[in-house]
């Protein structure tokens, strides 16, 4: 299962949903719906998948949902990483380049590990059981997080 798919098929579904949710104007009700969305298409790659919005002002911002500031939920019981953190910080550094501004270990808590990869525009978390792109997704990010799926995570559809 690739992350790239599992985003289109989410694109998909709000695509789909576009003329409902312009019409709904109350900002939790929307939000709520966006997660009944992100929450189906999670379910049938077999993962929690979530769109968050933190800025208010993007609730109404259709465009962006599900291009920025995603979490995809693998495991929220596993505390080691599928590799090792050196493999997941080669494979940033290959794939993003002199867009990184930063890569350290996430702090470990309750005997979990992870990794946290910086930009300028935000940040990638890569944990034992989860992770978290806190920046638009390009194609770089979907390279990136569809090798985590494979290769650290090893989800299979």
């Amino acid at each position: 299962m690739s992350f790239t798919a599992m985003l289109d098929d989410l694109y998909r579904a709000i695509d789909e949903e576009r003329g409902r949710l312009n019409q709904i104007r109350n900002v939790l009700k929307l939000y709520n719906e966006l997660s009944r969305i992100s929450e189906a298409i999670g379910s049938r790659y077999g993962v929690t998948l979530v769109v968050s919005l933190f800025d208010t002002r993007k609730v109404l911002a259709f465009d962006t949902y599900g291009k920025e500031n995603i979490t995809v939920v693998i495991d929220k019981f596993r505390t080691r990483l599928g590799i090792q953190k050196d493999v997941i910080k080669s494979k940033a550094r290959e794939v993003f380049g002199d867009e990184i501004v930063e890569i350290r270990d996430a702090m470990a808590y309750e005997n979990n590990e992870g990794v946290k990869i910086f930009f300028n525009d935000g940040r990638i978390d890569v944990l034992p059981g989860s992770f978290h792109v806190w920046r638009s997704i390009d194609a770089k990010v979907k390279e990136f997080c569809d090798w985590l799926m494979s290769e650290c995570y090893r989800v299979s559809k």
